[in-house]
Formats: structure tokens, sequence, C-alpha cells
């Protein structure tokens, strides 16, 4: 029967979900190291931060100091390169005001492209401005648990860019025929 491996799977899938929420798991425990980690490393370097791609340098010396002894020996045979964070990776890297600017950036574009949704009414434009902004909104909370990459921020940005794009030529205008339906 098919409903047997279905419902393992899902019990598999929801024990996991559950999982990943208890700070006890190994890997959440890993992941909350680093992030304190990365936010000592900003909050001691807070205007200008320490540079690009400094964590894996700073991190010995931070995780000795600011994780207790039985947390800072379980990084001993591993050496971070980030803080699995963008947002404290680049507090971290580039201070608290390049922080502000990636937020105030992000900001600005949801503005206009929400704006610019209110206007479409209906129609392809609508639906287009919608997914992105699903599509950008999934990025932002992925980027609280990873570390930002080309493969994957590419995209996010030619996202916005083509959000910036639909919505800044939808400004005046009407629906039209091509616009009056799906």
């Amino acid at each position: 029967s098919l409903v047997q491996p279905v419902r393992d799977t899902a019990t598999q899938i929801w024990s996991r979900a559950v999982s990943s929420t208890d700070s006890e798991d190994s890997s959440v425990r890993m992941h909350l190291d680093m992030w304190v980690v990365g936010a000592n490393i900003a909050a001691d370097n807070p205007v200008l931060g320490t540079g690009q791609e400094t964590y894996p340098e700073l991190f010995p010396q931070y995780r000795d100091t600011v994780l207790e002894p039985s947390r800072a020996s379980a990084f001993m045979p591993f050496r971070p390169e980030s803080p699995h964070n963008v947002y404290i990776a680049i507090a971290a890297g580039s201070g608290f005001p390049a922080l502000a600017a990636y937020i105030a950036v992000l900001a600005g574009f949801s503005l206009f492209v929400v704006r610019a949704l209110r206007r479409a009414k209906r129609g392809w434009r609508r639906i287009a401005l919608v997914a992105i902004l699903a599509a950008v909104a999934g990025h932002l909370v992925t980027d609280t648990f990873m570390t930002a990459e080309v493969t994957g921020s590419w995209l996010f940005w030619i996202l916005m860019g083509a959000g910036l794009g639909i919505a800044g030529a939808s400004k005046g205008e009407r629906d039209g025929p091509l616009d009056s339906g799906v």
C-alpha cells in the first residue's frame, strides 16, 4: 500500500522539523554558537567591521572567550568559514552601518514592489510581483541560516532587478488588454 510509505515519510519529515527547534541538537547548538561568536565580533567592531572573510581568522580567539569551555572544545577540530547567518556576517565583516544600508535596500525594494502590487489590479503583472516578493522573502529567511554564496545570491539580485523593472514599468499604467487575463 502507498499509504504506509507516505505516512513514514511524513513522520520522518515532522520529526526532523521538530528536532530543528531543539537547542540541544548538535547542529542547532553549533549554529547558535557560531552566531554568538559572529555577534560578538560585530559588537566589538561596530562601525567598520573586521573586513570581509575575516570570520575564520577571528573565530578561534572569540570561540575561546565567549563560548563555554565545553562548547569551545567542540569546535577545536573545525574551522568555521562564516557565522551561517548573512546578517551577522555583514555586521561582523563590514559593520552595523553596512548592515543598515543592506536592510534599507531591501526595505526600499519591498516598499516599491508592494506599492506597484497595489496598483496592479489583476493580470500577469500582479502574479509576477507576488511571485517575486515571495521568492525574495524566502531568500531573506534562508539567509538567516546560511552563508551567502555566489550560486544562490545571483538569482536573488536578478529577481530583485526584475521586480524593480516590472514595478517601475507599471507605474502610471492602467491594466491594458494584456493585463486583463492570466
